[in-house]
């Protein structure tokens, strides 16, 4: 019953979290009926419908969002089904585009300037509330106009999907979110494996060279502090999660332990990152010598980025880990409907 399932399982995504498992219930026990129902005529017992008899219900059905905003509370919403999906559209498009302006801005007003430690939290938090204010303004600007399309504009207007050229073997199949990337995490352990040798074993490897009217080697890159104070807790990070990844490549699947020691580990990033931000210098003062010798300017930006980079870095790492715990509680938390043997 894959195209079954695939067609409940897309109307639910459509409802609200409050409706859904009743929802997908009904409708499965309504397809089923109409199966049955139409193939009387099939020996007793049969209960195995094809494909082709599951499409032609489901066609006669109509498409998942038809269906669903037969089942959506009406007309309690300000902005209907007919103009949902755009909206959701508009608003990340919105909110994507005012990320993107936020982060330049703070590129731009930090370039030149000798910006450390506390400053640069400071200034990373001034780009955040430019962001936070774009969003605000762009999201009660876009829903008000919504709210407004949504009682101006006719229903005979806007149709919720094309239902001639609708097919139900077009329906993307259900995705499984526990279901691990083998290849990737295998690809991290290596490259992770690799990172930690190099850097604890042979760390005089960690040279560079510049050009200043001629080239020159330089055989410290990064600076005693990054040694002594965060490579062991960095070290520690990358073991913890070639351990991690190694238990999910034997259980094949995630499960709720894996994901509460993922968070644990986002957290152990959050605060190393932090202290890198607030502590003393990754880069070692050699490297701040020889570019100072090019440009003090160069030398200048070369700090600054670096700190902006792990500023950028501990904000995305935040904004995941705030995520996961999120679904992680709403994955232990929410109704989930019977599922038949089908």
């Amino acid at each position: 019953m894959e195209l079954i399932n695939r067609y409940v399982h897309q109307v639910g995504r459509k409802l609200p979290r409050r409706l859904r498992a009743d929802v997908e219930t009904e409708l499965r026990s309504l397809l089923l009926d109409a199966l049955e129902e139409r193939a009387k005529d099939q020996a007793e017992g049969d209960t195995q419908f094809s494909e082709k008899e599951q499409a032609a219900i489901l066609k006669e059905f109509g498409p998942p969002a038809q269906m669903a905003a037969q089942y959506q509370p009406q007309p309690q919403y300000l902005i209907g089904p007919k103009l949902y999906n755009v909206y959701l559209a508009v608003i990340a498009a919105m909110m994507g585009a005012g990320l993107v302006a936020s982060i330049v801005i703070t590129i731009i007003s930090m370039l030149f300037k000798n910006t450390t430690g506390i400053a640069l939290l400071a200034a990373l938090g001034k780009g955040w509330s430019t962001f936070f204010s774009i969003a605000l303004n762009g999201f009660a600007f876009t829903t008000l106009t919504f709210i407004i399309l949504e009682r101006v504009l006719p229903d005979e207007k806007i149709e919720l999907e094309d239902i001639k050229d609708w097919s139900p073997h077009d329906l993307p199949p259900i995705k499984d979110h526990n279901q691990i990337n083998m290849a990737g995490l295998i690809a991290e352990i290596v490259f992770t494996a690799l990172f930690l040798i190099v850097f604890t074993a042979f760390p005089d490897t960690l040279s560079g060279v510049y050009y200043n009217k001629e080239w020159h080697v330089l055989s410290v890159l990064l600076s005693d502090a990054f040694f002594a104070l965060y490579l062991p807790l960095i070290a520690i990070r990358w073991s913890l999660g070639i351990i991690q990844n190694l238990v999910l490549l034997r259980q094949q699947r995630w499960q709720l332990g894996t994901r509460i020691s993922d968070l644990c580990l986002h957290g152990l990033d959050i605060f190393i990152l932090g202290w890198i931000l607030i502590g003393p210098s990754i880069l070692s003062d050699s490297l701040f010598a020889a570019m100072s010798e090019i440009s003090s300017t160069l030398a200048s930006l070369i700090n600054n980025v670096h700190k902006l980079a792990f500023g950028v870095v501990l904000v995305i790492t935040i904004i995941e880990t705030v995520g996961k715990l999120y679904r992680i509680i709403q994955s232990q938390t929410k109704v989930k409907a019977p599922v038949a043997d089908l």
